[in-house]
């Protein structure tokens, strides 16, 4: 029975400690900022792309229309 209660106060001190919990919170609100970031910086570089992509796009057009109105 002893070595039963010496198990219990491990495993319940472990997860009820308040410094444990603070770890735990801590380490998921960086983990939520790490992957916010990420993210924010994935659509940013999508966006970038696709206004690049964009401009190519209107200025093949716009050489095309110079081309054609000078045919």
């Amino acid at each position: 029975m002893p070595h039963i209660e010496k198990a219990n106060i491990i495993f319940t001190s472990n997860w009820m400690s308040p410094r444990y919990l603070t770890e735990i919170y801590a380490n998921m609100v960086s983990s939520f900022a790490d992957n916010m970031i990420a993210a924010t910086r994935l659509v940013n570089n999508m966006m970038f792309a696709n206004m690049d992509a964009y401009k190519t796009s209107m200025q093949q057009a716009k050489d095309n229309a110079r081309e054609l109105s000078r045919i």
